[in-house]
Order: C-alpha cells, then structure tokens, then sequence
C-alpha cells in the first residue's frame, strides 16, 4: 500500500487533518473525510496483483508516479481547507426567517417542479436505459441538465421544512433516486441519496439516529453503488470485461460473493488509479498537457457540438474512440491540463469553496448553505472515482443553489438618510 514516499505524504495529509477533528463538535470535517477517503481509496487501487493477460493493459498498471500526483493534491487541499477555516466569516444571506425563508422554499418547489417534469420525460424519450440496454450516451443532454434540478430541489424542500418527514415524507427523494437508476446514470442516483443522508445526519443530534443515518448511507453506497453496478456489469457487459472481472477473481467458476468483491476492486478501485496511471506516463513524456483544453470543454458543454471534455480526451488516449466515459480519479483532469502544481491549485481551490460553505452550514446554520455542504461533501467523495467533469454537477448545481438563496440577485440599497432629507 504504501510503497513510496509521496504515498506517506498522503498519509500525513490525512494525520494533520484529524488533528482539527477534536476541535467543537464538527464531525462532518470536509478535509478529514475527503483525505481520508483519497488515502484509502488509492491504498486498496494501487495494490499490486499480477495477472498475466493484463500486465500491459493501460486500463490496469498504475506507475508509481501516481502517488506523487495524489500527494500534490492532497497537501493543495489540506492548506485549502486550513486557510478556509482561519479566514473570518462575512454576514450572509440567505436565512429563512420571514419573506426571505418563503422566497427559498419557493424557489426550491419551482426546481424541483422542474426537474421532476424533465426526469418524466427523459424516462420516457430514452427508455429507462438501466431496464432496456440502450446506450445512454444517447440521451439528450439538455433534458439530463434539467431532470438534475430535482436533486437541489428536492434537497431545499427537505432542508425548509423538517427533516423529519413523517410517514410518506421521504417517498419523493426515494422515488427519484430510483427514477435516476432507470437513466443508468448510478452517479446522479447516489449524489441525491448520499446528500439526503447527510443533510439529515446535521441536522440531527441523537448518536443513535445519527447511527441509523450512517447505516441507511452505507446501505445506500452498497445498493447502488456496488449491487446496481454488478448487475448492469453482468447483464450488459462485453465479453472482454467479464473476462477481466473473472481474472481478478482468481478462479475458473467463482461464487457470487467472490466475482462481486472483484468486480468492486476492478471496476472501483482499480480503474481509476489504472486511468490517471495512464494519464501521468503519457503527459508531458510522450504528449504535452492540454493546457486548459479539458476545462472549457467541460465549461462550454451546454454549447452545440461537440467539446471535449477530460474524459472524451482520456477515452481517445486510451482506447482510440470516445465510445465510453473513462474516469481518470479527481485528480485526472487537472493534471492533463496543467500537471502537478495545477493539481495543488485546483485542489486548494476546491477545499477552500467546500471550507467556507462548511463554516456557514455549521456556524450560520441557514437551510441553503446545509444543503450545499451537504451535495459539496457528497459530490467531493464521489469525484475521489469518478473526477469533476460534468458542467450539470460542477456549475449548474452549484449555480440553482446560489439563486435559490437569493444571492445571484443585488443586494437591497440601504435609504440615503441625506437624500431623505
């Protein structure tokens, strides 16, 4: 596991966050849980197996110089989340007494309106791709952009109204989790569930509900994450990655459990470390970094034609087409373009916007800014796999939730007492 001193770098990135950890009673750390979940997450995918067939598969060996990028980004988000916290905290906006909490309650029922009507149809132009086999590629991006405001709005009803929803008040985010499942798209069905979960564990604080609400996310992470994606492994997988699952597995005719654990370490925890392996050995040796070309494909993806993002870059390296998405970990896109210190930059960036919406949802306490930690966390621990290179999760989101607090819109001017006069 750790087999280089940049993979202790990581660990005591990792070490140095715990230590904020005693410090109130903050136990949503954004820095811990994210470095934490980096250390293990490469640890178990950088463990070292040999399998013949697939010793030279750019898909599967991960170069050592992996943990150096990783050790990059971890020590630019651990000064990110450090300098987020020391800074002070100007007054916000955004409460949700009086007018100003019915203007967010409203605004969070007009997208989840919105969302909920796109869900409906993309259901139903693209033929639940989860039930049917079709590709979901093919699915109308603009309509996937909309169906995705069911999460923040679902997410603000929660958050203005109790979180303790009684008898069927927890119906609708179920039903739309389930809804994203039939899309194929495991991501979007997990960001909701996951912020769900821990929307609900901050604003509880009973440490069994709390228990219970770490239980229904690790139910959740199992059910979605790992038993959908093993069944659409099995029942739409091609040969060849069966073959590889099988492999890793170690045996002619494996159990389920078995085939089930090696499915999670292949398609988990290997695939991306094997990814940004690739990555890291072609740039800048055999092809310079792209320069910031995946972060406006990324930026201008709402735009028509075609843009491309890291991870159509990624998939023409790899495998010559752009016939799949390949993941490449939260580091992948910003080394392609700008290389290890770009990764500590952006890296620092991302810990310090994370850091300051921490301190409001845990000090202010306004329904908006819990709702934005707790899709940020949410969406920071998924990245760790699966990067940030949806323009849908990384802007548009984040862009709903800023209006639904009222602050893409001018403050009031305060009376000119002089004019008055």
């Amino acid at each position: 596991m750790f087999t280089t001193p940049a993979s202790y770098v990581v660990l005591g990135t990792f070490l140095l966050a715990l230590l904020g950890w005693h410090r109130g009673k903050e136990l949503l750390r954004h820095d811990a849980l994210l470095l934490g979940g980096i250390l293990v997450y490469f640890g178990i995918g950088t463990v070292d197996l040999h399998l013949t067939p697939y010793e030279w598969s750019p898909r599967f060996v991960i170069p050592a110089a992996v943990w150096t990028v990783v050790a990059w980004g971890s020590v630019g988000y651990l000064v990110g989340a450090w300098v987020a916290r020391h800074r002070p905290m100007e007054s916000g906006r955004g409460n949700v007494d009086g007018d100003d909490g019915e203007a967010v309650r409203a605004r969070g029922r007009a997208l989840r309106i919105i969302g909920w009507i796109s869900l409906a149809i993309l259901l139903a132009t693209s033929g639940a791709p989860a039930v049917s086999g079709a590709n979901r590629e093919r699915i109308s991006a603009y309509w996937t952009a909309l169906a995705l405001l069911v999460v923040p709005g679902t997410l603000l009803t929660l958050a203005t109204t109790a979180i303790r929803p009684r008898r069927w008040g927890w119906a609708p985010p179920a039903l739309a989790v389930v809804a994203w499942l039939g899309t194929g798209y495991r991501t979007n069905a997990l960001l909701l569930g996951l912020s769900v979960c821990v929307l609900r564990f901050l604003e509880l604080r009973s440490p069994r509900a709390r228990l219970a609400t770490v239980a229904a996310a690790l139910a959740i992470v199992l059910a979605l994450g790992v038993g959908f994606g093993y069944w659409r492994t099995l029942r739409h997988a091609d040969p060849d990655e069966l073959r590889f699952v099988r492999a890793v597995a170690d045996r002619r005719d494996p159990t389920p459990i078995r085939l089930g654990a090696a499915y999670v370490l292949a398609s988990v925890f290997r695939e991306g470390p094997a990814i940004l392996g690739f990555v890291v050995d072609r740039h800048p040796r055999f092809a310079p970094y792209t320069e910031g070309r995946a972060l406006w494909g990324m930026l201008t993806s709402p735009l028509p034609g075609e843009q491309p993002d890291a991870r159509s870059i990624i998939s023409r390296e790899v495998i010559g087409s752009r016939g799949t998405s390949l993941v490449s970990t939260i580091f992948g896109p910003w080394y392609l373009d700008f290389g290890p210190i770009g990764v500590a930059l952006v890296m620092m960036l991302l810990a310090y916007v994370l850091g300051r919406v921490e301190r409001s949802a845990l000090t202010v306490g306004d329904p908006v800014s819990r709702v934005g930690y707790a899709y940020g966390l949410v969406l920071y621990g998924l990245a760790i796999h699966a990067g940030l290179s949806d323009f849908d999760l990384v802007v548009l989101i984040p862009l709903a939730l800023l209006w639904a607090a009222g602050r893409l819109s001018p403050p009031p001017r305060a009376h000119d007492s002089a004019t008055l006069a």
